[in-house]
């Protein structure tokens, strides 16, 4: 009995003893300490925990998106294994037939441009450099050589030309051909207004041959008096318009200056 009570009285004094440590402990403690260990112990709780679902979320999307490319890939291997039918038939199928053209349908060509055939086939019969040199020998004089640049300015005369009908140009550029154009060229018999080409034909369509004002404008750009050099862009074609100070009834049909077109004589008509 005594020993029992012994027993007892030794583990009192050691709970004491071990109560009064650990009670000097607590004491040690800083309660601010303490604060910022259960704050910092919350706030990775926290961070540990969102991380974790954004992870989640991750991997499920990027699961999401490997089944999608798995089955996208079978759909293509489905269908590329699949036979098409025929154009013609799937046409008929659907109804198109009738409303789909396998060719394009024809355009109708554009009026031709008048005169031009005439001009272009005149030109193959005629060498230009024979008439050139001809009407050269006969038709230059020396009253009427001049200054080719006399009146001539380059940035003006481009400025005021429609490139798309007819315009007079600088004799060096007929000379020269830099557009490689054919060349012709017309004689003006001034006597009687008639314009006519190298083979004694009248040529009635001027303004859209020659334009407007080339029969004003001889000596412009060349040097004689009565030539000037016109370009037509429509017709692909540069002309070297002659002034004949004569008629044409003259000098081309052989009527007698004193004659009249019925035969008489002028000059007895006025006595």
């Amino acid at each position: 009995m005594a020993t029992a009570e012994k027993a007892t009285e030794v583990v009192i004094e050691e709970v004491a003893s071990n109560l009064e440590e650990a009670s000097q402990a607590v004491r040690m403690l800083n309660p601010k300490a303490l604060t910022f260990l259960a704050a910092g112990i919350i706030m990775g709780g926290s961070i540990g925990l969102m991380i974790g679902r954004r992870w989640g979320r991750e991997s499920i999307k990027a699961e999401a998106f490997k089944q999608s490319e798995e089955e996208i890939t079978k759909i293509r291997e489905y269908y590329a294994r699949q036979e098409k039918p025929p154009l013609e038939e799937v046409i008929i199928e659907k109804g198109y037939e009738g409303e789909i053209q396998t060719s394009p349908p024809e355009r109708p060509l554009p009026p031709p441009v008048p005169n031009v055939s005439e001009a272009k086939s005149e030109l193959q019969k005629v060498d230009p450099q024979t008439v050139v040199e001809k009407i050269t020998k006969v038709y230059r004089t020396e009253e009427a050589q001049k200054d080719k640049h006399d009146g001539w300015s380059y940035p003006y005369e481009l400025s005021q030309r429609d490139f798309g009908a007819p315009h007079i140009i600088h004799q060096d550029e007929y000379t020269t051909n830099e557009t490689g154009y054919n060349q012709t060229t017309y004689m003006y018999y001034e006597g009687d207004d008639v314009l006519a080409d190298s083979d004694d034909t009248v040529l009635f369509n001027r303004e859209n041959l020659i334009g407007q004002r080339a029969l004003e404008k001889f000596g412009h750009g060349s040097d004689d008096r009565n030539y000037v050099f016109v370009r037509n862009p429509e017709l692909e074609l540069e002309m070297e318009i002659i002034r004949v100070p004569g008629r044409y009834e003259v000098e081309v049909q052989g009527l007698d200056d004193n004659e009249n077109d019925d035969g008489t004589d002028t000059q007895t008509e006025e006595g």
